[in-house]
């Protein structure tokens, strides 16, 4: 992967900014038992994303490039998902949602084929996927589907974040296995299905998908302590 990076201080730091007003937002959006702050409000933060990390944009590509304009798009269908999904049909979520899947899948293809692949579109893309996965959980809660348990799918990516400030070197990547990568995957693709089927399969398969992120995190950060704490003793 070219791993072109002007300052990756920079990315990591907006990261941690942008999960802690993820979390700071949640108690707001049960408050007004709604998603539209995480929507507005995740924007504007995106958009601060963007315009700080100009100088870690593919070199020589228009405003990051095509990939990241692919993400862009993504970013805005999940956005309008925040705002207006209390207001449409389940399957006019579960359309907007696979249109945002297909888009993610073009996206990584786009950056490959157009040897674009960098850790700003990296991050770019994983942040749109974490928000994804929080207006989708947050819509099945405020629009009744089930308890306020399931926001904690959502919200378990952005604790991980900031938990990494405790054991992680300053200024590292974060890394992503390739189970990681199935693992996400096969959240991203379950979760619309929980707005189409009878409760009594979207309610255990709710449960599963916790299972599985709690698993695909616990993996990570277990991986990550284990290397601080190897570090350390042969330091």
């Amino acid at each position: 992967m070219d791993a072109f990076v002007h300052d990756f201080s920079k990315i990591q730091r907006w990261t941690r900014w942008h999960a802690a007003v993820m979390l700071v937002l949640a108690p707001v959006c049960v408050i007004f038992h709604s998603d539209i702050p995480f929507g507005l409000i995740g924007l504007g933060s995106f958009a601060i994303f963007v315009w700080t990390n100009r100088e870690n944009w593919p070199p020589g590509q228009a405003w990051a490039g095509p990939a990241n304009w692919i993400t862009a798009l993504r970013l805005v269908l999940v956005v309008m998902l925040a705002i207006i999904g209390g207001q449409i049909p389940a399957e006019a979520i579960v359309g907007i949602a696979v249109g945002t899947l297909g888009l993610d899948l073009l996206d990584g293809i786009v950056a490959r084929r157009t040897g674009a692949v960098t850790v700003f579109g990296t991050y770019f893309d994983k942040e749109t996927d974490a928000m994804y996965v929080l207006v989708l959980v947050t819509l099945l809660w405020s629009t009744q589907r089930t308890e306020g348990w399931v926001m904690l799918i959502g919200l378990i990516r952005y604790m991980y974040v900031l938990f990494l400030i405790l054991v992680k070197p300053h200024w590292q990547p974060e890394t992503r296995s390739q189970l990681g990568r199935y693992l996400a995957g096969g959240v991203m693709l379950a979760l619309p299905v929980c707005f189409i089927v009878p409760r009594q399969v979207y309610i255990p398969l709710l449960l599963l998908i916790l299972v599985v992120t709690c698993y695909s995190f616990g993996r990570s950060l277990t991986e990550i302590l284990r290397r601080a704490l190897d570090k350390g003793s042969n330091s």
